[in-house]
């Protein structure tokens, strides 16, 4: 992927998060954020200063929120 269409997925991916009633007040910053691939899976990775605020997974175009965050991500 080049890198407008990283930035328009860690966009999407700002805006569920702005949407999602459990934030707590946190802002990830676009800078830090990023697109990460850990074998053949893409994952828009939200960060902001203290760290990862969420992770979603890419999968035929869609975005999903995980749960669990692999663990080759927070390494």
């Amino acid at each position: 992927m080049d890198r407008a269409s990283n930035e328009d997925l860690v966009r999407r991916a700002m805006a569920a998060w702005f949407r999602a009633p459990d934030r707590h007040n946190e802002q990830p910053d676009l800078a830090r954020s990023s697109v990460d691939t850990v074998g053949v899976r893409s994952y828009v990775v939200l960060r902001n200063v203290n760290g990862i605020l969420a992770v979603y997974r890419l999968k035929s175009g869609v975005l999903r929120r995980l749960i669990r965050i692999p663990r080759e991500i927070t390494q």
